[in-house]
This record gives structure tokens, C-alpha cells and sequence, in this order.
């Protein structure tokens, strides 16, 4: 039975991007700053944390979010697969899969955007649910997931991969 939840290592796995580049941008924000006036550089800099930062950090707390509490059970034995975090327990075989779906960003294969390391899967099973899993809890998902599971998946890449919202639906 293999076992997976968020750890510390996978997430500084995923943020190891980010920190890199923000040192390497870091480092040559002084350099330019020798050439630039001081809020030309200010600004340079502004922009890049803008882009580089602040997206992957929404992404890595919404999924930490998500993740909390949360396990990942996969039985390749019997094949069935249990989920469960604070409030639901989900319990399938391998054979209740209707599809998998990664989630991921359009820049994943480029190696420029910390962003692009925070990717997804919806497990959609015969009966309409569905289960995320994020990569704050298993390590190289896009292969490690598949297979297990002994399931091809449907890429929908997206710029942002934020996890879709719970809509509460109301009748009239």
C-alpha cells in the first residue's frame, strides 16, 4: 500500500524554483542597479516579483489549503484507492475511473515561470465525483500518478493552475 500526504520535502520541492529565481533575480537586480537609476531597478524588480512570485505563492497556499489534513491511500492489491481529509472519506477501485485530468500550466516545459511547477489531477470517477490531487503530495505526479493508477490522462493546460472553486448551487 503506498501512502501519500503533504511533507515539508515536497513542498520545498516545488518552491525550489521560486527561491532560485528569486535569488538569481536578486543578484542581477544589483547589477543593473548599477546602471539603471535607483527606481528604474525598483521597478524592474516590482514587476518581476509580480509575475514570478505572487502567483506561484497564491497557487502553493491555495493547494496547501486544499491539501491539509488530506491522505491519499492506493491499494495496488485489491486497487482501490481511498481519499480522505477533515470533512469526506472517498473510497473506489481503479475501475470507477471514468478519466484523469492534469491540470497544468501552459509554461511547464519552459523552465522560466515557479508557477508552472504547481500542476494538478482530477480523478473523475463513473458516479460524477471527483478528487484533486495536487502535487504538494506526491512527488513527479504527472508520471508517478498514472501510473499507479494504470490510467492515461486528458492534459488541460491552463496559464494559472488554481484549483476550481466549490460552487454552492441554490434552488430557486
Amino acid at each position: 500500500m503506498k501512502k501519500y500526504r503533504v511533507t515539508l520535502k515536497q513542498q520545498l520541492l516545488v518552491l525550489l524554483h521560486l527561491v532560485s529565481s528569486q535569488i538569481l533575480i536578486v543578484l542581477v537586480n544589483n547589477y543593473i542597479l548599477q546602471n539603471l537609476s535607483y527606481s528604474g531597478a525598483y521597478l524592474l524588480f516590482l514587476m518581476i516579483l509580480c509575475v514570478q512570485a505572487l502567483p506561484t505563492l497564491m497557487l502553493h497556499f491555495q493547494y496547501l489549503r486544499h491539501d491539509s489534513g488530506c491522505e491519499l491511500l492506493v491499494d495496488l492489491n485489491t486497487r482501490i484507492v481511498s481519499y480522505s481529509n477533515a470533512t469526506t472519506s472517498v473510497e473506489f477501485a481503479f475501475d470507477d475511473i471514468k478519466q484523469l485530468q492534469f491540470c497544468v500550466s501552459f509554461g511547464r516545459h519552459t523552465g522560466v515561470y515557479s508557477f508552472a511547477f504547481h500542476r494538478y489531477f482530477k480523478i473523475i470517477l463513473h458516479n460524477g465525483a471527483e478528487v484533486i490531487i495536487t502535487c504538494l503530495m506526491m512527488n513527479d505526479i504527472e508520471n508517478t500518478l498514472p501510473l499507479l493508477l494504470k490510467n492515461n490522462f486528458e492534459e488541460k493546460p491552463k496559464v494559472f493552475c488554481f484549483l476550481p472553486l466549490k460552487r454552492k448551487w441554490r434552488k430557486g
